[in-house]
């Protein structure tokens, strides 16, 4: 029995491969020219790769690992796109990869706004506005060909600004700014000027309280201030301290309410600011706030008559002199006032009614306003003195007799 020869049979390749896209990243935004790669394997082998644009091919299929495509997406439109990349394997097995999209972006930011601000004699703010986010830089110098760059400022905004600092004041400088958008598409402004303003300090002096002044209560303080361009503003200090807000108008004044502030000596100044950013500050001032009232003390009566009486009493502090007296709590009268500023006090009541009890007070208002009142007190005046004289007539002898030898003489008296 003959036997047959062997027969080799070889199985046809069913098996796909797979592949992805690993570059770009789903989601990313791009622009210019960049790497389009995709991982691919097989149980075989790889013959190849074709990348795909909106499901058209995009170039010539990449027949050899690593397998990537060099993509000018300038030649898109800008948008959202979907790349895919479609691996082969030699047995004809093709595999199509998760779709990867991307925001094809090669249109620069639209600038628009370019303005200049808050310009003084060394600084200036620069501001604009793009129609999508990117980043912020401003070109500055005197001369079109600027010369001077600000910091990149990397955060990705639509509404951009840069202050310039280190500038010369009175020149003349160019700027234009540029914004990169996340793509890195650059604009580039067109080029804008300012000229910064002088550096020349206003002047500035408090013109009250008066130095050396004594003030109580609320008072107003007040300054002239003037410069070559002008003065925006002028802030008033007590000790160094700002009181209260900045006075953006002339004339220059505060009301102060010198009650918030401690008794004693202060120190008054005034700060000038032109629009240029300049400060000068007046010399200072002296003021000694007095809120407190008068110590009055050693209260008395004396020289009491019938119709007059003296009071006296001290002060701890120069002050005026004025009594309020009557017959009941309720007063009624009050001396003029001795307006004279000392410390030992005198008045003297006349026209009071003999043999009555007097009650008083007294009242002493220092320089500054500060009014003391002290209790209640009292004095009883004398009782009227007799000023009627007697009566008298002559009872005997009788007038026009005759008389000899002792004789009594009398008289009638009451």
């Amino acid at each position: 029995m003959s036997t047959s020869p062997a027969v080799s049979v070889t199985k046809p390749d069913l098996t796909p491969p797979t592949v992805s896209i690993t570059a770009p990243l789903g989601g990313t935004t791009v622009a210019q020219t960049i790497t389009v790669s995709a991982a691919a394997s097989d149980n075989l082998a790889v013959a190849g790769v074709q990348f795909k644009l909106d499901g058209v091919n995009l170039g010539a299929e990449d027949t050899s690992a690593p397998f990537s495509l060099a993509w000018n997406s300038t030649l898109a439109s800008n948008g959202p796109h979907s790349l895919t990349a479609v691996a082969r394997d030699a047995a004809g097995n093709t595999a199509t990869s998760a779709p990867s999209s991307v925001t094809v972006d090669n249109g620069a930011p639209l600038i628009s706004a370019v303005s200049s601000s808050s310009i003084g004699s060394s600084s200036a703010t620069i501001s604009w506005t793009t129609d999508g986010a990117a980043d912020s830089q401003v070109e500055n110098g005197p001369t079109t060909a600027y010369g001077n760059l600000t910091s990149l400022d990397p955060s990705l905004v639509t509404a951009h600004a840069q202050t310039l600092g280190g500038l010369t004041a009175n020149i003349l400088y160019h700027y234009r700014v540029k914004s990169k958008d996340a793509a890195g598409n650059l604009a580039t402004s067109a080029d804008s000027t300012f000229t910064t303003l002088e550096s020349t300090p206003p002047t500035i002096s408090l013109t009250a309280p008066a130095s050396g002044s004594t003030v109580s209560g609320t008072i107003t303080v007040s300054a002239f201030a003037s410069d070559n361009v002008g003065v925006v503003g002028v802030q008033f200090k007590l000790d160094g301290v700002n009181l209260g807000a900045e006075d953006t108008s002339a004339p220059f004044s505060l009301s102060w309410n010198t009650t918030l502030a401690s008794n004693g000596p202060h120190s008054l100044t005034a700060v000038a600011r032109d629009a240029a950013g300049n400060t000068t500050t007046s010399a200072a001032i002296s003021a000694t706030v007095d809120n407190a009232a008068p110590i009055i003390s050693s209260v008395a009566s004396s020289s009491i008559g019938s119709s007059s009486g003296t009071i006296s009493w001290t002060t701890n502090e120069a002050s005026d002199t004025q009594v309020e007296y009557g017959t009941s709590l309720a007063y009624g009268q009050i001396s003029a006032l001795n307006s004279a500023m000392v410390t030992s006090h005198n008045i003297s009541l006349i026209g009071l009614s003999a043999s009555t009890l007097y009650h008083y007070r007294v009242r002493s208002k220092d320089g500054s306003g500060n009014l003391a009142v002290s209790g209640d007190f009292s004095f009883t005046t004398l009782a009227a003195p007799d000023t009627t004289p007697p009566t008298v007539s002559i009872t005997a002898p009788a007038n026009g007799g005759t008389v000899s030898g002792a004789v009594t003489v009398s008289a009638s008296s009451s």
